[in-house]
């Protein structure tokens, strides 16, 4: 019965956050067209990079470290004081090169130097993200679902409201100021429960309670996840750059319109895997019972992925009106194959959340390099023949590899 009510707060928590940024999504492309959502869509990957650096890569190391010294107070508080410190460092190491950067960044982002103070704002506030990843970590390490649920309810509303006003009054650049104001909202949330209800037994900044032990523990998770948060969003820079060199920011709206739909999608079947799925791999080291959760990891999934496509398939039309507008509707011939992509992308997680939560650094790396080289050479092999669509095809195939490589590998060890 728990694990219900913790499951149905995710699910409801999920689905708020989904619709508000379906809302969100739809004034924007309303204020700025498909132009302006290209131009849009390399900002949100350079803050899915920056929102990392901010935090130190943590994340899952936070999810892990908790879930494993469930009862262990002082434990815990060594991890998330750790956590903390590491985040308040990278932030600082963010913040000044977004100062030093900013007119070199927007430059290389959208061609133009206009959005420099964008760039700036962006090192300004980072580091609320710290409060973000270490309560929202100890709070999903301990599955306090249903609280963590409540606190993402109310940070998403906030974050709408702050969005859509700011987008109304400035359209593109107020796209991107509230998207950063979405982005931090949270930790804000996040910084108020603490000072209001954790702050007695949950010490986060004290630095005698800093190891370092644990700081070393946490930075495998941290390189691993800072490989990640710069590769992958770095190559869809690199795809959107290309697609926009021969077809303009109009193409880069129409794909970027589907990756983002689809990103909404998978929404769900991460909040399973993060808040199930990790805690439960962070408890476990013997090999049967690795296998008994990897194993019912796939049993749930392959159902829910293969309901995922054919909702895609049937409703492809339908979602791009109710998501964006009818001058995105070229975005509906990407859709399927960007959710076949999706599925062994989302099959492929199962074996890296393993390899994640195991500090298996290596193999960790070889498969964002993998990932890449693979995803940016075939993008630019196959654009320039079939369009648009290429990218997508280049998305499967992709996956697909990594997919069936992750499978021997998975085999080898356990």
């Amino acid at each position: 019965m728990k694990l219900l009510k913790s499951g149905s707060s995710l699910g409801v928590s999920t689905l708020v956050k989904v619709l508000l940024g379906a809302l969100g999504v739809k004034v924007i492309v309303y204020f700025i067209g498909t132009a302006g959502f290209g131009k849009l869509g390399q900002f949100m990957s350079f803050m899915v990079i920056m929102n990392t650096i901010a935090g130190g890569g943590i994340t899952n190391g936070i999810i892990s470290k908790i879930s494993t010294y469930h009862d262990d107070q002082e434990n815990k508080n060594e991890y998330v004081t750790a956590g903390f410190w590491i985040g308040f460092f990278f932030s600082l190491l963010l913040m000044s090169a977004c100062f030093l950067f900013s007119k070199t960044i927007s430059n290389l982002l959208f061609k133009s130097e206009e959005y420099f103070y964008v760039i700036l704002l962006i090192g300004l506030f980072q580091y609320l993200n710290i409060f973000t990843i270490i309560i929202g970590g100890y709070l999903n390490g301990m599955q306090k679902n249903i609280l963590f649920s409540k606190i993402q309810i109310i940070s998403s509303i906030i974050g709408i409201m702050g969005l859509l006003g700011l987008v109304y009054f400035w359209d593109l650049v107020g796209a991107m100021f509230g998207l950063v104001w979405f982005a931090v909202s949270p930790g804000i949330i996040m910084l108020v429960f603490y000072l209001m209800n954790l702050r007695k037994h949950v010490y986060i900044n004290k630095l005698s309670f800093v190891q370092k032990a644990k700081v070393k523990e946490l930075l495998k998770y941290s390189f691993m996840m800072l490989v990640s948060s710069l590769l992958l969003p770095a190559t869809q820079i690199f795809i959107r750059d290309f697609i926009y060199k021969n077809y303009g920011w109009s193409d880069v709206g129409i794909w970027q319109a589907a990756t983002k739909l689809s990103e909404a999608g998978l929404m769900f079947l991460n909040v399973v895997m993060v808040n199930f799925y990790l805690p439960e791999l962070g408890r476990t080291i013997d090999k049967v019972e690795l296998k008994k959760i990897i194993f019912k990891a796939y049993q749930i999934l392959v159902p829910l992925l293969l309901l995922y496509i054919g909702i895609v398939y049937l409703f492809r039309d339908l979602l791009i009106k109710i998501f964006y507008n009818e001058t995105f509707l070229e975005a509906s011939d990407l859709l399927l194959s960007q959710a076949i992509g999706d599925a062994f992308k989302v099959l492929s997680l199962v074996f890296g959340f393993f390899i994640v939560l195991k500090a298996k650094i290596k193999l960790y790396v070889f498969f964002e390099i993998l990932l890449f080289i693979l995803l940016v050479s075939l993008s630019f092999f196959l654009i320039p023949i079939y369009g648009l669509i290429g990218a997508n095809y280049a998305h499967i195939i992709t996956y697909l590899i990594v997919f069936s490589i992750g499978l021997l590998f998975w085999k080898k060890i356990i």
